[in-house]
């Protein structure tokens, strides 16, 4: 068995650094600033097999494209007014919410409608272009997915894994056709509007004073908004735990670099080997590995020396938003349950 789980993290920490080494490559090529975008995605889909993996691929990219046409639609709209802005992406993050509390199957794309939305609305920032902001994060999450998908076809090969799994494209083609049908209306909207409120107590204040990372405390509620406050929680704590844990990692490697810097991408390589581990070791857990390795190389390679403090500092922040929302709606939840019982 011993044998068997470090044979399993070698093919997963492989297809892991292949796949991040082919993007660096890419983006230290044709020189894209914002490029580590697709880093993330790779930490974000990459699953213990490629068959789950290309599953999150294609879930990604769908919650990416349906929020980046939306993203730009509103901008659009809005032209810079914030009266349109902001009610706009309230809009966006209430389909989001739809998707998210519709489907369990399928919550990452209505998490990724709303993540998307707000890397937009950060890239905006930077680029001072509404399509540009949009096709980059299109193409950075495309470059991800593609240079994972190169690899795990290479790794196939020499390990005989399935490229694709039927059985799961099927249930979730299901589960997609089932969205069409609202479920517990009242319970979802409840579950959705505290998710809204959340989204704008974090992104409000952020659009308007447009600090450094605020945009990661956004991120942060659709992930952790949850229709239980027991869950909420959950993965509040788990998310925390796993950016302490990310913080700690990224704050090694950046003071490290800072005197050695030929040494920053050898050890965020390393530390893709030791998630890696914990994500074989820890298989029923295995997305704080993803969510480790996001938090790892957007504090490393995703800016300035400063992002470890922001990425902790705001996701912390979101958290702290998301827990109190859920709290304070906890006892309506227990009188929707009550009218269902």
């Amino acid at each position: 068995m011993q044998v068997l789980q470090w044979k399993e993290t070698g093919v997963l920490a492989t297809r892991w650094i292949l796949s991040s080494l082919l993007v660096l490559a890419i983006i230290q090529y044709f020189e894209f600033t914002e490029g580590f975008f697709a880093l993330v995605t790779i930490a974000a889909i990459i699953r213990l097999t490629p068959s789950d993996t290309n599953i999150r691929s294609v879930m990604r990219l769908a919650g990416t494209i349906l929020g980046a046409a939306l993203t730009y639609a509103l901008l659009s709209l809005a032209g810079g007014n914030f009266f349109i802005l902001i009610p706009g992406s309230l809009a966006i993050s209430f389909i989001a919410g739809y998707i998210i509390f519709q489907s369990s199957d399928l919550s990452y794309i209505g998490a990724m409608v709303g993540v998307t939305m707000a890397n937009i609305l950060a890239l905006l920032l930077v680029t001072n272009s509404d399509s540009a902001a949009t096709i980059y994060r299109l193409m950075f999450v495309l470059l991800g997915i593609l240079s994972m998908l190169t690899i795990d076809v290479l790794v196939s090969f020499f390990t005989h894994q399935k490229i694709f799994s039927r059985e799961i494209a099927r249930k979730l083609w299901k589960e997609f056709r089932s969205l069409t049908v609202m479920k517990k209306e009242k319970a979802h909207m409840l579950a959705t509007s505290q998710l809204c409120i959340a989204v704008a107590i974090t992104m409000v204040p952020w659009l308007i004073f447009q600090y450094h990372g605020g945009f990661w405390a956004i991120v942060s509620c659709f992930f952790v908004v949850e229709e239980s406050l027991s869950v909420t929680t959950l993965k509040s704590s788990r998310r925390f735990i796993a950016h302490l844990i990310a913080a700690g990692t990224g704050a090694i490697i950046v003071f490290l670099s800072i005197h050695w810097p030929m040494v920053r991408i050898p050890l965020l390589l390393l530390s893709i080997v030791m998630i890696s581990v914990f994500m074989v070791a820890k298989k029923d857990i295995s997305i704080i590995g993803n969510t480790m390795g996001i938090a790892v190389i957007i504090m490393v390679v995703g800016g300035d020396n400063q992002n470890v403090f922001y990425r902790l500092l705001y996701t912390v922040l979101g958290i702290i938003v998301a827990f109190i929302v859920c709290a304070i709606f906890s006892n309506k939840w227990r009188f929707v349950e009550s009218e269902h019982a």
